[in-house]
């Protein structure tokens, strides 16, 4: 039988794929994220990524994270770019609103991406805007490769 947690945490990914489709609300999409983080046994990683939304697969748009592509490069492809705007930074802590969405996502200001480049986002940064992939934790959306907007 599966967890409580991974009930409420399908529960979210399927109300964050309705609120796209303006059937369910951003309200029903954190009821569920606040169920998850609040059910999650100790032990549990509840911050990692466990999926991610995906601009190639039209069938299934949220992925398993260890089923992303990579490029001849090696760098990650296939991750469909969001939008949004810094609100609030905090230590090693940081969260975007995503326009549309009525939801935020939390990301890490400092950080080395794929490429070896250091990206660190400060209080200055607050309302600055920014494209990011969308990550599924059971803590909730993580944004993830966050970079401004040229």
């Amino acid at each position: 039988m599966t967890d409580g947690y991974e009930k409420e945490y399908l529960l979210f990914l399927l109300h964050f794929l309705r609120l796209e489709k303006n059937i369910s609300s951003p309200a029903e999409v954190v009821q569920h994220i606040k169920n998850c983080k609040n059910m999650v046994s100790q032990g549990v990683n509840d911050i990692s990524f466990r999926d991610a939304y995906s601009s190639i697969n039209s069938a299934c748009t949220i992925i398993a994270f260890n089923k992303v592509k990579r490029g001849k490069s090696g760098s990650i492809v296939g991750l469909r770019e969001f939008q949004g705007t810094i609100t609030i930074i905090q230590g090693t802590s940081g969260i975007i609103q995503i326009d549309g969405l009525g939801l935020d996502a939390v990301f890490i200001p400092s950080f080395v991406d794929e490429n070896g480049r250091k990206r660190e986002f400060t209080y200055k940064n607050v309302t600055d805007r920014v494209k990011f992939n969308l990550m599924f934790a059971y803590s909730g959306l993580r944004a993830w490769n966050v970079d401004f907007l040229s």
